[in-house]
């Protein structure tokens, strides 16, 4: 097991950690999720965000009109309202989702097509095709239903950046996670959940959590081993962040409307 699957089981123990291992670490490297902080940060919001690495795809299928109205207030007036929707996930999507987030109409099928996938999840019309111009596998919106696309998907979400405003990365090293999760969730409701998994996966280092070498590989750049070959196990890697880390630099208008709450 490397080291990043020890971390991931460490947060999440149901989790399948040697896949997710595998499938997240170059991508990490590529964002610059590379320190314990950072690592940790990361983490703890994905497990929270898909239920320990499990769900991959936006649960909307709700068994009573008092808990569609409870989660999407300002979609429905009463309970009579919500009431058509029940147990109709594609249904609701269409409705909570229409006209927003580059989305159509209800009638459209855009918030269904559209509705969260990924680690963290990516929502929205505007959103998926902002994530397709970084990587055309994301034109079939299931590839983020896959383990590789589920940790593209969150690492180029992680790395979005806009001008005058802290990264998530320099968000996750000040330890800040009611920032963090407000900007991945747009709300503040979940973050004891999202702390305890976070500290979780920063205890599992088993080290001072200023430490800015970890034990992460770095598949596409196997010179980065000692003696220029990868060995059975990663050794510590010092990462030079400015050089490796990659964002995605939009203008306010796009940065503020795929970022903003879903609700």
């Amino acid at each position: 097991m490397t080291d990043l699957a020890r971390i991931i089981a460490a947060v999440a123990p149901d989790a399948n950690a040697s896949v997710w291992s595998a499938s997240l670490e170059a991508p990490m490297h590529s964002a610059g999720i590379v320190t314990p902080r950072r690592i940790a940060m990361f983490l703890g919001q994905c497990a929270e965000e898909t239920g320990d690495f499990r769900a991959l795809s936006e649960d909307l299928y709700y068994s009573t009109s008092g808990r569609i109205r409870e989660v999407w207030p300002t979609h429905f007036a009463d309970v009579g309202e919500a009431m058509p929707y029940v147990g109709r996930p594609a249904a609701l999507a269409n409705r909570v989702y229409a006209n927003r987030m580059g989305n159509g109409d209800e009638e459209s099928g855009d918030g269904w097509r559209f509705r969260g996938r990924g680690l963290i999840q990516i929502t929205g019309r505007q959103m998926y095709e902002a994530f397709a111009r970084a990587d055309t596998r994301a034109a079939d919106p299931d590839w983020l239903l896959t383990p590789a696309g589920a940790a593209v998907s969150a690492c180029w979400y992680w790395g979005l950046s806009k001008a005058g405003r802290p990264s998530l990365n320099a968000l996750a090293d000040d330890w800040d996670i009611r920032s963090v999760t407000m900007r991945i969730n747009g709300g503040y409701g979940t973050i004891p959940v999202r702390a305890r998994l976070a500290n979780a996966a920063l205890a599992a280092f088993g080290a001072p959590d200023d430490v800015t070498s970890v034990r992460i590989e770095n598949p596409q750049n196997p010179a980065s081993f000692q003696g220029g070959e990868p060995p059975e196990r990663p050794i510590p890697v010092r990462v030079d962040v400015t050089s490796t880390e990659t964002t995605a630099q939009l203008n306010d208008a796009e940065y503020d409307e795929i970022t903003k709450p879903k609700e």
